[in-house]
């Protein structure tokens, strides 16, 4: 991945994957977000769905969904964070439910195992490209005929007023 145009922000990630982690797990403003979007996803997508996961991170998701009976394909850049989901999915006892794939959400073509019921992505990751058209554009060969799909973007920061930042 080191030639690939987000070569560097995979690194990045991969280097602050046990950080991110970290973070995550039972943090309450995660956590209160991520159940609201897991109870989005069951009230819209039956369970035994094939789930299409971009920028899954370290599989804190694709971990859930699965247990939750989905059939998830958990897709992300960072060698880093997929070593870790890869872990997760180990130790979860979840091999059967989850497959993992080295792969960016701008080269969705390249996506294994289509055709899947919905593609899914959390807590914007893809807010790490100014415009989702180029993402968009690759959904029909990977996504089934009236497949749902469930993005969570992050809305930009609010700028402070000129000389009122924080002190």
């Amino acid at each position: 991945m080191k030639n690939h145009p987000f070569g560097t922000i995979a690194e990045a990630f991969s280097h602050t994957a046990e950080k991110y982690d970290a973070f995550a797990q039972d943090h309450p403003n995660q956590t209160r977000m991520r159940n609201k979007v897991y109870s989005r996803v069951q009230r819209f997508i039956p369970a035994g769905s094939r789930i299409l996961e971009l920028n899954a991170g370290t599989g804190i998701d694709a971990v859930e969904l699965a247990r939750r009976g989905y059939q998830v394909h958990a897709t992300d850049i960072a060698q880093g964070m997929l070593e870790r989901l890869e872990d997760k999915v180990t130790q979860s006892g979840l091999k059967e439910k989850i497959t993992i794939q080295q792969c960016s959400f701008t080269e969705v073509k390249k996506i294994q195992g289509a055709q899947f019921d919905a593609v899914f992505s959390d807590l914007g990751g893809l807010n790490c490209i100014p415009d989702l058209a180029p993402v968009i554009a690759q959904l029909p060969p990977v996504l089934r005929p009236h497949g749902l799909v469930t993005w969570v973007l992050m809305p930009p920061g609010r700028r402070q007023p000129e000389g009122q930042g924080h002190g």
